[in-house]
């Protein structure tokens, strides 16, 4: 019977961790970004997107970046947003950046980087992050117009 117990409220706690992660914050956070996709599917005309973030403007990489810096994202759910921005011809290197500044400066991580760091080397992290995924998104855009 204790064994019994304890493999009970051991599952118990595992359903109930899974429900807090899965549900209350991972599927909140899909589903707002996927309503953010359906809007841009549906009322940003791919022009201006192509305009603004596509592969002829060399503003596009650090443009998605700094878009992705205030923004909660995390991998899946910004799926739906880059997939919407991929379909109207954004390019892959801003996209690349794009996903890059938004987990790195999500509000977990920046709570837990205030944690243990002053201010200003919090400044300095996300100043680290945003180059980084500015140089990246600008190689990863060179790397796929060399190799294409």
């Amino acid at each position: 019977n204790c064994c019994t117990f304890v493999r009970k409220s051991k599952i118990k706690e595992f359903l109930r961790f899974c429900f807090d992660v899965g549900v209350k914050q991972i599927l909140i956070y899909f589903a707002v970004f996927a309503a953010v996709g359906y809007l841009i599917n549906q009322y940003v005309p791919a022009e201006l997107i192509t305009q603004y973030l596509g592969r002829g403007n060399i503003f596009a990489v650090p443009l998605l970046a700094l878009v992705g810096l205030p923004l909660y994202v995390t991998g899946p759910s910004s799926l739906p947003v880059i997939d919407a921005l991929m379909a109207a011809g954004a390019s892959d290197g801003a996209l690349l950046a794009f996903l890059i500044t938004g987990p790195g400066t999500s509000a977990g991580v920046i709570a837990g980087i205030a944690m243990i760091m002053k201010r200003r080397a919090i400044l300095l992290y996300v100043a680290f992050l945003l180059a980084g995924a500015i140089l990246l998104g600008y190689l990863y855009d060179i790397f796929l117009f060399i190799t294409s």
